[in-house]
């Protein structure tokens, strides 16, 4: 599980940044208008949030309580954009890849989350 946790925050860290600097450089967002702009750097703001709350448990793993925490809220969060990811508009296959690691990330941390309590 530690692992996990250094991996998200290494994923949702450097996609969050781009989120936020530079959101045009992901091609599903290249010809996005102002608020496409502004909605997908509100995304980087809260995966940057994720990455650091990531790294805030990977570096105190033996704390039981924000361990706990931090596992259902990233088991709750990747959920969430997993649903998000399938119930909007946009073309499936630009869907897929995100979609899919957000799945994935969703059911190691409510694997983990079950074990740790």
């Amino acid at each position: 599980m530690k692992l996990a946790l250094f991996l998200n925050f290494l994923i949702e860290g450097l996609l969050g940044l781009v989120f936020v600097i530079k959101p045009a450089l992901l091609p599903v967002l290249a010809p996005g208008d102002a608020l496409t702009m502004y909605l997908a750097r509100m995304y980087g703001f809260a995966a940057l949030s994720v990455a650091f709350l990531s790294l805030r448990a990977w570096l105190h793993y033996h704390e039981q309580s924000l361990l706990e925490n931090t596992l259902f809220t990233l088991a709750f969060f990747h959920t969430g954009i997993a649903l998000a990811q399938f119930i909007n508009e946009l073309p499936f296959k630009d869907q897929m890849p995100p979609g899919v690691l957000h799945i994935v990330l969703a059911l190691v941390f409510w694997v983990g989350y079950i074990r740790e309590r």
